[in-house]
């Protein structure tokens, strides 16, 4: 459910063309997985906008440059995804980019449309296909 703190499970399933099983956001057409690196989640702005609110589906331990591309496709656990946007717009009105700049969500975020089902657990990696 929106509006609602995220629950950290060991296990998910990914569905094609849906997203997550029981996601609030499961059955979108785009942005159906969001992904963030850790190091990005550690330095995201506390004070910034989309902190408090802003909860990506997937942490993994880090996003390398090269998968950054639009149209990339990525294995993870048995699930298969597709890169569709690298990072998430900044609000003109947020504190953290008036006073640093773009914060760690600008770049260190992936949103991913799924190609083929599949289940995720937690320490798998992430792999380029």
């Amino acid at each position: 459910m929106k509006g609602v703190s995220p629950v950290f499970m060991d296990e998910i399933k990914i569905l094609a063309g849906v997203g997550i099983e029981g996601d609030a956001n499961a059955g979108q057409t785009t942005r159906q997985l969001c992904l963030i690196s850790r190091d990005a989640s550690e330095k995201r702005a506390v004070d910034g906008l989309c902190s408090p609110k802003f909860f990506p589906n997937i942490e993994i331990d880090h996003i390398d440059v090269g998968l950054r591309t639009f149209g990339r496709k990525l294995r993870i656990g048995t699930a298969l995804i597709e890169i569709e946007r690298v990072g998430k717009d900044c609000y003109p009105e947020c504190a953290a980019l008036c006073l640093s700049g773009p914060c760690s969500l600008a770049n260190g975020s992936l949103y991913a449309r799924v190609i083929e089902s599949g289940i995720v657990r937690v320490g798998e990696t992430v792999e380029e296909v």
